[in-house]
């Protein structure tokens, strides 16, 4: 199990966390006196760690490129020999 397999994981759970957590920060504040400042900072919770997430999964995928183009690079190497 490489680095990418961790990124994705770590990613996809980040992504789940940041939900759970921009609705738990939305519910906390949700008394009488809550308003639009409540919300945003919601909004702003779940966006950051799900952003976060989605860059995981950008390595992870710019990672594994980068590895094919490497293995390709090798073999043709291998063949002007």
């Amino acid at each position: 199990m490489g680095i990418t397999f961790w990124l994705k994981l770590f990613g996809s759970a980040m992504v789940i966390v940041g939900i759970i957590a921009g609705i738990g920060t939305a519910d906390a504040g949700g008394g009488p006196e809550s308003g639009l400042v409540n919300l945003m900072v919601a909004l702003s919770v779940l966006v950051i760690i799900v952003s976060i997430g989605i860059l995981m999964h950008g390595m992870a995928a710019v990672l594994e490129r980068l590895d094919e183009k490497g293995e390709a690079h090798e073999h043709s190497a291998d063949h002007t020999e």
